[in-house]
């Protein structure tokens, strides 16, 4: 088999219980650094060896090497940056030690301070990303970063993780175990359609198996988040079971439409509904949610319909209703019948039929009170809420749906990301 790249797989994880805690104990001394999302996800990658041969964050020559040239400062081809940030007037000095934690305040490690650099950040947007538009994930992110960058080897605490991943020990253990010499690997981060299994069938043909690999972290605002993507391959395996009860299988069949809906797969996302509306023609609550998913995949009138036969199923399910009425209003061009609506919804106060309400008074005109709806969500609700996350709320069939929904809330103040 391969060699991991740089010909030795790297392990920067304190072992042993003696050396955790000694490095817990050594931290309390030491300056503490608390590190962005992407950057844990970086020290964890480094200390399992997936970032092989990194064996802590870069320095300076290899982060300018990485962004002039793709290599290592040794000359191995890397493309992209592994770097820590730090302001300039929290940075440690060079020679000492720093402690590592992340958002929640929990110590992860611990790094040897080799190097303090400033950076040019046009200059790493231009060269590794090939554009200084902001709204490029990683372009975005680097922006974010801050003003100075640390470089060195990093000690880190073990952590619980998926019991479903596999580290790189692991997986190369099985493909020992399966008796493979040549593998590709194929990264994913949305469910694979009919393209991607046509490109890994070609390869199966020259190599000795497929390694899938898919993100199941921070991904991209658009992208299927991977709770749901789990949840797919969970209800896809119930539904080719022959002993399910009824129950079982109508709630199977209700969230494999909304699974199917999150990838944009309409058509069978409609007949997994039509197929829990007829195991469960009784249920109120079956027909108010899935008469969303009518909605959102442009059947209004069969979403209309659906929703009044929830009424009299489900009695306490009418601000539900009035809120799958007040959002068909909306669709079809009835702004002030749907303001009036999502007024009467109970959430209304504090949920995001606010929301709803300002993109229809932004489409009337009516923008210093769109932004006062607005204000009063992140206010009173979520003062964390974007439009990246907006969009996660619904799976519109027409995705320039979303898009101009997206531009009236930020119209309104909503920030997008």
């Amino acid at each position: 088999m391969i060699a991991p790249h740089g010909g030795t797989l790297i392990n920067r994880f304190a072992e042993s219980p003696q050396a955790q805690e000694a490095l817990r104990e050594e931290a309390k001394s030491l300056r503490s650094l608390t590190l962005a999302g992407r950057e844990i996800n970086d020290l964890m990658l480094i200390a399992n060896g997936a970032l092989s041969p990194l064996t802590g964050f870069m320095n300076q020559k290899d982060y300018d090497n990485v962004v002039d040239n793709m290599r290592l400062a040794n000359g191995l081809p890397w493309t992209i940056p592994v770097v820590l940030g730090v302001d300039r007037e929290e940075a440690p000095r060079p020679g000492t030690r720093a402690a590592l934690y992340d958002g929640e305040g929990n110590l992860r490690g611990i790094i040897d301070v080799e190097d303090v650099y400033a950076y040019d950040k046009g200059r790493e947007a231009r060269n590794v990303y090939r554009t200084e538009e902001d709204k490029h994930p990683g372009v975005a992110a680097m922006y974010e970063r801050k003003e100075m960058l640390l470089g060195g080897a990093v000690t880190v605490l073990p952590m619980e993780r998926d019991p479903e991943s596999m580290s790189p020990v692991e997986t190369r253990a099985e493909f020992e175990r399966r008796g493979w010499k040549t593998v590709v690997g194929f990264q994913t981060r949305n469910p694979v359609h009919r393209a991607h299994e046509y490109i890994q069938k070609c390869a199966l043909e020259i190599v000795d198996g497929l390694l899938l690999h898919p993100l199941v972290g921070e991904t991209k605002s658009d992208d299927i988040p991977a709770d749901f993507r789990k949840a797919g391959e969970l209800t896809r395996s119930v539904l080719a079971s022959d002993n399910l009860s009824p129950q079982v299988k109508r709630l199977a069949h209700w969230l494999f439409a909304w699974v199917l809906a999150t990838e944009h797969d309409f058509g069978r996302a409609l007949n997994e509904a039509d197929t829990a509306v007829a195991l469960a023609p009784y249920d109120g609550d079956v027909y108010g949610d899935l008469a969303l998913l009518q909605i959102t995949a442009g059947n209004l009138e069969k979403g209309m319909q659906w929703n009044d036969l929830a009424r009299p199923r489900d009695p306490g399910g009418l601000k539900s209703q009035n809120y799958k009425k007040g959002l068909v209003l909306r669709l079809l061009g009835k702004y002030e019948d749907s303001i009036a609506t999502f007024r009467q919804s109970t959430t209304y106060p504090d949920g995001d039929p606010r929301l709803h309400v300002a993109i229809a008074l932004v489409r009337l005109g009516r923008i210093d009170e769109a932004r006062a709806e607005v204000k009063a969500y992140l206010e009173k609700t979520d003062p964390t809420y974007t439009g990246a996350k907006w969009r996660y709320g619904f799976y519109y069939s027409d995705p320039s749906i979303m898009d101009r929904e997206v531009a009236d809330l930020a119209k309104a103040g909503l920030p997008e990301k």
